[in-house]
């Protein structure tokens, strides 16, 4: 009996990490897209980015980002892996050039499941999610003008 108890409890288990791996993404995992709606989208980003600026972002970012999108910023950090949902590729130079600054503030502050909505939560503030924003932005190069986004 105790057997099938923990076969169960294992069923379960593996069940519900599959679904939390299914909602991850729109941004690698072929999930449904995430798109910020269109005023979040066209928010400029007040915040300039200085070194200061992505100093504050890497620190916020080593805090609460790089668990899941991992130190490299390629979407496979220690609990995304361990999880096995990928949590978005931040190196990918289109993929991040079709993404503006408000767009991505938008992401950060709503969330998706399994990421947290860092700002309803009260975790960070605008300016924390900014300076993280112009960190992350260090990630990736620019996007080949030839190439179309996301490709």
């Amino acid at each position: 009996m105790k057997c099938l108890g923990v076969a169960t409890a294992a069923l379960v288990l593996t069940a519900s990490l599959a679904g939390l791996a299914s909602l991850a993404g729109g941004d690698g995992n072929g999930d449904s897209p995430w798109t910020a709606p269109e005023e979040a989208a066209t928010r400029p980003n007040p915040v300039a980015p200085t070194s200061a600026s992505v100093e504050n972002g890497k620190a916020v970012y080593e805090k609460y980002c790089l668990s899941c999108h991992g130190l490299d910023g390629r979407g496979k950090g220690p609990v995304a892996s361990r999880l096995g949902f990928f949590a978005g590729d931040l190196t990918d130079g289109k993929r991040m050039s079709a993404q503006t600054d408000g767009g991505i503030f938008w992401k950060i502050a709503t969330g998706r499941d399994p990421m947290p909505a860092f700002k309803e939560a009260g975790t960070l503030s605008d300016d924390q999610i900014w300076n993280v924003i112009n960190f992350t932005r260090t990630f990736a190069p620019p996007a080949d003008e030839k190439d179309p986004p996301g490709e």
